[in-house]
């Protein structure tokens, strides 16, 4: 007499909410981009490469600390499988620093899971028809 079924209030919730309180298995974690290499190609260019360690990445950032005086500017955000970036108008026989991110953006709860690469520095090199004393 006067049974009041909880369930029957909830079943609309348990279903829109099911796919993010239930997982078959936690989502593999990101693993970070390795042999970030950067090489001076000229005077105003360096290539960076790495290689991709992570299956299911949403995108990649590029990040060069040393630019702009500020924490992380990020200098190109790329799609996912990227492995290499031109990074072109700079100034002759400067210092460079980078690291690259790879991004997973979380479906339900929206927030971003992120891991990076360790950090490589290159110089670019002389203006042509000058030579270094390296």
């Amino acid at each position: 007499m006067g049974k009041k079924y909880l369930v029957l209030l909830l079943v609309p919730s348990l279903i829109t909410l099911s796919g993010c309180l239930f997982r078959d298995s936690a989502p593999a974690p990101l693993n970070p981009p390795s042999n970030l290499t950067a090489t001076a190609v000229s005077s105003s260019q360096i290539h960076l490469s790495w290689q991709d360690n992570s299956d299911d990445e949403d995108y990649f950032r590029v990040l060069c600390p040393s630019m702009w005086g500020i924490q992380h500017p990020t200098i190109a955000t790329l799609p996912p499988d990227t492995t290499s970036f031109e990074h072109r108008d700079l100034q002759p026989e400067t210092e460079y620093e980078y690291y690259v991110c790879v991004h997973k953006e979380e479906q339900h709860d929206r927030e971003e899971e992120h891991t990076c690469s360790e950090r490589v520095y290159e110089t670019t090199l002389p203006e042509s028809g000058e030579i270094s004393g390296k």
